[in-house]
């Protein structure tokens, strides 16, 4: 055994390596100074177990159990706390060693570096084996094994690789980005694609633009590319600088601004329900402006000039709150420029379905005009009722695309198995209505009932005029449209009904007894289609193809 003030170390075979003495001194939590002695029987038994463990051996239990007690009563002089924590004191006692000696003594300082290794060894040895099988609770594997443990749907998405939507946010975000890169190019540079692009931001942006935008036969994704086709990039470099929002419709893409004038924006429904009392002059300006604010994503200003105001007003604008704001702006004229061609193209595309229309083929000029200025586009879905029968048509209608077909309901007497007769009421079609066809002319204007009822086969594209705006009209055009129209399908009578009913249902017991025939004589004959003299007559190509490897056959053989 060593004396009080040393630690002495007994050379112990460690493979190939021997263990030297050395001395040195331990500081204890306990006291400053405690000298401890390192039992030669025990370190060799360590040693021996450390060996067995890298040579891959399994230590069994006994063997690791008596380590543990052993090891603990090595460098410590009384037992505290829970093994791991003196597995953790021994090492940062033994590095407290080190960098004691080294300060006091370098010669000591090297020879005690062994030691120390030695003892970390040591320590490695001591950690008990890792289970890789841990127990975790609820929680914790909810967190950290699985995530969204009790989310079905999550695991679902991974299953059928179902990518999560972006949030309204990001597509905001992105669109806003997209949107303004795509309107630094002046717009008679922009492509088709381009134009696009900044409707769908637009649309993704959920934007106040899309609500100023006038209904129209288009589509609103169709309107709003045209519009952007004139959308331009205003910049604003300086603070406090008014946006005349009298000239366009404007739609803030960077900073905010304050409205001068409230309200700041001239919707559509105000124009067209006559509100533009709202706007009166002289223009009452805001006390303070800068207790509003105009942010990103929001409008003012308006797409139609207010009558008897300059394009300086104040009206409808706003003052920047920042440097460096970015808007989207829609001319007021450019605008209007825009509707006005799109009237045009309309009135020519009205003028020409009506010249399709036998009724008035033959019409002047004048008597087409004032039609054409009534007629409104309207699109119908496949299999919705038009019409009904013995009822008074809603609007006179020109079919522009798409397909309509007319029925009529009879009384019939159906035959039963048992041989009894009972009536029933059948759906007859009598006709149909194609491109260029009119109907309900004499039903609106002579308030008759319809003969017939009409049902769209196809999605329909119709111009109509209303019973409100036939009362528009001059009374010459309409009494033209009365002389030149009769009762759509009025040719169908009882007696045509009950000859093209016996014709129709003549045609259905005939196809029925030809498909009983051929079927029995199948039956009978033991016929199986695709077997036999049966089969369908083979292709030259194919009757090739046969004999080619009939004779590579014969020739192998």
């Amino acid at each position: 055994m060593a004396s009080t003030d040393s630690l002495q170390l007994p050379i112990v075979p460690l493979g190939n390596k021997p263990i030297t003495r050395h001395q040195g001194m331990v500081r204890s939590r306990t006291s400053p100074m405690v000298s401890l002695s390192l039992n030669y029987d025990t370190l060799q038994e360590i040693v021996q177990l450390k060996q067995m463990k890298e040579s891959g051996a399994v230590l069994p239990d006994l063997l690791r159990e008596r380590f543990f007690s052993t090891y603990s009563k090595l460098f410590r002089t009384e037992d505290e706390g829970q093994r791991s924590e003196d597995v953790n004191n021994i090492s940062s006692t033994e590095r407290g060693v080190v960098r004691t000696t080294r300060s006091a003594d370098p010669l000591t300082s090297k020879t005690m570096m062994p030691l120390a290794q030695t003892n970390n060894r040591l320590v490695q040895l001591a950690k008990p084996k890792q289970n890789h099988q841990k127990s975790f609770s609820p929680q914790e594997r909810g967190d950290s094994i699985v995530p969204h443990l009790g989310d079905v749907s999550y695991h679902m998405a991974q299953v059928h690789d179902v990518r999560t939507s972006a949030t309204f946010q990001q597509k905001f975000n992105m669109a806003l980005k997209d949107l303004r890169q795509l309107l630094q190019i002046l717009p008679f540079e922009r492509t088709t694609e381009e134009n696009s692009r900044i409707a769908e931001a637009l649309v993704d942006m959920k934007s106040g633009v899309l609500k100023e935008i006038p209904q129209n036969r288009l589509s609103k994704r169709q309107l709003l590319r045209r519009v952007a086709c004139i959308a331009t990039l205003d910049t604003y470099k300086e603070e406090d600088m008014t946006v005349f929002g009298n000239q366009g419709l404007f739609m803030v893409l960077r900073g905010s601004l304050s409205p001068l004038t409230l309200p700041s924006i001239r919707r559509q429904r105000d124009k067209e329900g006559g509100e533009d009392t709202l706007f009166r002059q002289p223009t009452p300006l805001l006390k303070d402006p800068r207790e509003f604010t105009i942010g990103v994503g929001e409008c003012f200003g308006t797409l139609y000039s207010l009558p008897d105001r300059s394009v300086n007003s104040r009206v409808l604008s706003a003052m920047t709150c920042q440097p460096g704001v970015e808007l989207l702006k829609i001319s007021s004229s450019a605008f209007e420029n825009l509707i006005k061609k799109m009237n045009a193209a309309d009135h020519m595309e009205k003028l020409s379905l009506l010249r399709k229309c036998e009724q008035y083929s033959q019409w002047p000029q004048m008597s087409l005009e004032e039609i054409a200025h009534v007629l409104e586009w309207v699109t119908f879905p496949k299999d919705e009722m038009l019409v009904e029968e013995n009822r008074v048509a809603p609007f006179i209608g020109i079919v522009a695309s798409g397909t309509c077909k007319a029925y009529r309901t009879i009384d019939t007497m159906h035959k039963l198995i048992t041989g009894k007769r009972e009536r029933r009421v059948k759906r007859m079609l009598i006709g149909e209505l194609g491109e260029g066809l009119s109907m309900g002319e004499i039903s609106v204007i002579e308030d008759m009932n319809s003969t017939c009822s009409i049902h769209t086969a196809t999605p329909v594209l119709m111009a109509i005029i209303t019973p409100r705006k036939l009362r528009d009209l001059n009374p010459v055009t309409v009494s033209l449209i009365q002389q030149s129209n009769k009762p759509t399908f009025g040719h169908v009578d009882s007696e045509w009904l009950k000859d093209e009913y016996i014709r129709s249902e003549s045609e259905r017991e005939w196809r029925q007894f030809k498909r009983q025939i051929v079927t029995s004589s199948i039956r009978e004959a033991q016929i199986h289609p695709g077997t036999g003299k049966w089969t369908t007559p083979k292709s030259q190509t194919e009757e090739a193809r046969i004999i080619g490897k009939q004779r590579e056959n014969n020739g192998d053989n």
